[in-house]
């Protein structure tokens, strides 16, 4: 923990060395699997277009397996909205992760998205997507894998949500191989269906909604979650202002300890005079709360609001991207506004405290 005391607030900080590989303080990623493991599929070639292109439509279960020792994973084909869809029935038991992976021939990634269709069931786990190139370099995203509502959802990963993880060197070459994981986070059994998967262009506003909407408290879908030595954190509903939907982020953490939520913006945000509102209300012990903003080489910038989890009302918070500073990581100590790719909010503190607050909104004002 001496590295995050570097930081200019509380331990909070090891916080988002997440930025690498999501979240160390949770499972770690699935390793690759072993090439004894790996069968080899048919290449699918993936040139640009203007129109998003078709890697897979599942029409076949061509896709080659992988597990820990302790786990179980099982494919086969079922209907998916529009065609046909790939379920992947898998139990984890005592183990960590079971994995799918196929070869395909992108020769040039960068500012390009995949979009596919999911749809999961059973225990809380986790997915992680890689994308393997011809040195074998790494990069992944890893974000959780049940949707509230049960029903096929799409998924959108843009070159900006893959981080480096490991092998060869951190640059991104002509991928060969997409692998998705499903990896521990409560464990057991379940079953993933993934449809529809396409590659084409990234948008440069990234997540961000129409009116600069980042979050509007309508669900708790898409939210990352990390936590310090002996904390807790859980997301739930809760109700806003005026009978509006909020989320309430459940917190205990022991004295000089942290959590942290994570949302993935993945847009530029260089023009004009970019400033971040939030609106949200501390129901709990006077904690400090930190808004965090991530570029495009990982480098953390952040604002520290002094006992802001326990205000005990509603608030707006404002903060001009010049009030962000450097906290650690990256490669310098500048904000490249031209990639915004998270935004963490985290809720630390010297003496501890447990409580919750509720953020009904998020946006981007210019």
């Amino acid at each position: 923990m001496n590295l995050c005391r570097k930081a200019t607030v509380i331990p909070l900080a090891f916080c988002f060395a997440f930025s690498g590989m999501l979240a160390a303080a949770q499972s770690k990623p699935a390793p690759k699997p072993a090439a004894s493991q790996k069968k080899s599929a048919p290449p699918a070639s993936a040139r640009s277009s203007a129109a998003p292109q078709l890697l897979d439509n599942f029409i076949k279960v061509d896709w080659a397996t992988a597990k820990d020792n302790s786990s179980e994973i099982k494919l086969s084909q079922v209907a998916g909205p529009g065609g046909s869809a790939l379920r992947i029935s898998y139990d984890l038991k005592n183990g960590k992760w079971v994995s799918i992976s196929k070869n395909f021939a992108i020769d040039d990634f960068k500012g390009k998205a995949f979009t596919f269709q999911i749809k999961s069931k059973g225990a809380n786990n986790n997915l992680e997507v890689k994308l393997i190139d011809e040195d074998d370099s790494n990069f992944g995203v890893k974000r959780p894998l049940l949707t509230e509502s049960g029903d096929w959802t799409t998924m959108t990963l843009s070159e900006a949500d893959f981080s480096y993880w490991w092998g060869g060197d951190p640059v991104l070459g002509r991928i060969k191989d997409i692998n998705f994981s499903i990896s521990a986070g409560d464990g057991g059994a379940g079953e993933l269906l993934v449809a529809d998967l396409r590659m084409g262009q990234a948008s440069k506003e990234g997540n961000i909604g129409k009116g600069g909407v980042i979050f509007d408290g309508q669900t708790k879908e898409g939210w990352m979650v990390a936590k310090g030595e002996s904390s807790s954190i859980t997301l739930e509903s809760g109700t806003g202002q005026k009978g509006t939907k909020a989320m309430a982020v459940r917190y205990s953490i022991p004295a000089g300890q942290w959590v942290s939520i994570r949302r993935a913006i993945n847009a530029d945000l260089s023009g004009g005079n970019p400033r971040l509102v939030f609106r949200l209300k501390g129901e709990g012990d006077p904690c400090d709360m930190e808004v965090k903003l991530i570029d495009r080489d990982d480098s953390v910038f952040g604002k520290v609001f002094t006992g802001l989890a326990g205000g005990g009302q509603w608030v707006d918070v404002t903060i001009p991207l010049s009030d962000f500073s450097y906290m650690w990581g990256g490669v310098d100590n500048r904000l490249d506004a031209s990639l915004v790719r998270y935004m963490d909010v985290a809720i630390s503190g010297s003496t501890g405290g447990a409580g919750k607050v509720l953020i009904n909104d998020i946006r981007v004002a210019k």
